[in-house]
């Protein structure tokens, strides 16, 4: 249990890089380093952790600790990976409103959020990579499903767990018919903060995908629906999401914050991440013996695999674009620099952390 903790606090302490990056990183402690599952497990657990609702780096998170340590090993190792960027959030906000004052921090702030964005393009391309290997579906059906999914996801977010089980369902009706077939503004009220709890408890349990797909959710009840924050705070709160590690929905905990101080950040973390715990504990380990070891279902997951690939590089797109689309117009050298960093990232195996700095410093001179 000690390793537990000690592995997943470093893993909630120097995520950086939001859920795909985190998950890349996860991969490199418990399966590589340590063989706690094989790299084919942690592709299925992937997979089927992807069709339930809910932060997916948090929920594979939970399910890598129960498969460990049991139930209490799950519940350890997401509070582990959450109290981390919690903790940020609070020392953090309180310095956004000075830091804006500085032209300097501001554009480190930028390149801080571009540099994130870099280090998930790495951790897609590491998490794609075992899809062209022998065993897998052939390339043109896997390159097709990647395409395909990444471009619904970008431009229907909130739909992509129909692409998802979409193109699983599609491998496996295709296998049947085919034995081989390749292819602060109010006080904390208790009123407030039940809505709050209720507001983030449904964006968790219905949105299906990593934390990218939850924020735009979250941004129409925070912003549209019930006006608790601005467009303004939002984006402060996607960069701190962006800037710290752990998973990307802790945003969650500065939108309380800022609706309701900080019973308000405790209620959106809790309404947030309690169906995570509760899927990653109890529901998902009862699904995973139905389904993991079904020979009949072998087609479902050669299909389900790329399309949650896909889905997770579309809703990278997106978050992208939040970065680099300000009022309408196209911040080409964002873009540039988030392409430079990822090649960085490539050709000379750079650390996430050194990344996020070198944007940082970077955003100062081209942004």
């Amino acid at each position: 249990m000690k390793e537990l903790i000690v592995i997943f606090l470093k893993l909630g302490a120097l995520g950086f890089g939001g859920p795909v990056a985190f998950i890349g990183m996860m991969e490199e402690e418990c399966v590589r380093k340590r063989k706690w599952l094989s790299i084919e497990e942690y592709q299925k657990l992937i997979s089927v952790s992807k069709i339930f609702p809910g932060p997916l780096a948090t929920l594979v998170a939970v399910r890598i600790g129960k498969i460990r340590n049991g139930n209490w090993g799950g519940i350890i190792a997401g509070i582990c990976v959450i109290s981390p960027a919690f903790l940020l959030i609070f020392s953090l906000s309180a310095l956004m409103s000075s830091l804006e004052k500085f032209a300097f921090l501001n554009s480190f702030i930028v390149g801080l959020t571009l540099a994130a964005i870099s280090i998930s393009i790495f951790a897609v391309a590491s998490l794609t990579k075992p899809l062209f290997k022998p065993g897998a579906l052939h390339r043109w059906p896997t390159i097709i499903i990647l395409t395909v999914t990444s471009l619904l996801t970008f431009r229907f977010p909130t739909q992509e767990i129909f692409f998802i089980l979409g193109f699983a369902t599609l491998g496996l009706l295709l296998n049947l018919i085919k034995d081989r077939y390749y292819c602060s503004r109010e006080a904390a009220s208790p009123i407030l903060l039940l809505a709050l709890f209720k507001t983030c408890f449904k964006a968790s349990i219905f949105t299906f995908g990593t934390g990218i797909a939850i924020v735009p959710v979250l941004r129409t009840a925070f912003i549209d629906e019930h006006h608790w924050i601005t467009n303004h705070e939002f984006l402060k709160g996607l960069t701190l999401g962006q800037i710290t590690p752990g998973p990307l929905v802790i945003v969650s905990t500065y939108f309380g914050l800022v609706a309701a101080g900080t019973l308000g950040a405790i209620v959106c973390t809790l309404g947030t991440f309690v169906p995570t715990f509760i899927l990653g504990l109890w529901v998902i380990p009862k699904v995973e013996k139905t389904i993991l070891n079904s020979e009949k279902l072998k087609h479902f997951f050669l299909w389900l695999i790329p399309a949650v690939c896909g889905a997770i590089l579309g809703s990278l797109g997106r978050l992208t674009l939040y970065s680099i689309v300000i009022h309408d117009q196209w911040l080409w050298n964002r873009l540039i620099l988030v392409f430079a960093l990822a090649g960085i990232m490539v050709l000379f195996k750079t650390h996430a952390l050194k990344i996020l700095l070198i944007g940082g410093f970077a955003a100062y001179f081209i942004t």
